[in-house]
């Protein structure tokens, strides 16, 4: 019996990694993996029953991790956040476009954007001991969403800034780094690095990539655009 139970856990384990890898996510796929930790935690504390120095150790990491979650968070410090959010999608360069891809094996551009902040916001959240985006990060994974639904204000995570030309034409003056681009028709997104410097899913050239404006050739810097901005990494003063 007791053997069955370990190859029953290894079995959801590798099923884990299998689902956490595949680069297109599903709502079934999003639900199996948050399923996942008190699962495997709480069969492994049973696996090591016998062991007694080992047998509470899962439940005491899974407990860690609900009381963290769930723990009253605080104000974001947005600079440092709206850094990590550039910097995180930088680091996305090259990754091939895969349509509703979002990691590194294939990516598309709202799971660019998102996964970006996504990260962000988890490694800011464990730098900072602040479960308030910890929380921000498993909201965002949760909630899929397309380019339009940026632009729309989705689930009330952006804010609409101005309507702009295009992204050729757009002022510096009035953006911000971690700022998108989103076309009007809501079928595409790109977003502001900082020094003139754009990064987009591009789905013509079939990869992330990084372009200086103005970009002559590719017609996603000359359509016009919604300026939108994540409430997150918005000033209070803005």
């Amino acid at each position: 019996m007791k053997s069955l139970a370990r190859i029953g856990w290894f079995a959801w384990l590798g099923t884990a990694l299998v689902v956490w890898f595949y680069p297109v996510s599903t709502r079934p796929g999003r639900l199996f993996l948050a399923a996942s930790p008190p699962v495997l935690l709480i069969t492994g504390s049973i696996l090591l029953w016998r062991r007694k120095r080992l047998r509470l150790v899962p439940l005491v990491l899974l407990a860690i991790l609900f009381c963290f979650v769930l723990a009253p968070g605080r104000e974001t410090n947005r600079r440092r956040l709206r850094d990590r959010y550039v910097a995180s999608l930088k680091s996305y360069e090259g990754v091939r476009y895969v349509w509703g891809g979002e990691n590194r094996l294939g990516m598309d551009c709202s799971g660019l954007v998102r996964v970006g902040l996504i990260r962000a916001s988890l490694s800011e959240a464990i730098a900072t001991l602040n479960p308030r985006l910890a929380r921000t990060a498993l909201g965002l994974w949760w909630h899929d969403c397309t380019a339009k639904a940026l632009k729309d204000e989705y689930h009330d995570r952006t804010r609409r800034l101005f309507v702009s030309p295009s992204v050729n034409r757009t002022d510096a003056a009035d953006i911000q780094k971690g700022d998108m681009a989103v076309t009007v028709d809501g079928m595409h997104v790109l977003v502001y690095l900082g020094d003139a410097e754009w990064v987009e899913a591009d789905p013509g050239i079939g990869k992330v990539i990084r372009a200086r404006v103005p970009v002559i050739g590719n017609a996603w810097f000359d359509q016009r655009v919604h300026l939108v901005r994540w409430r997150e990494l918005n000033d209070p003063a803005r």
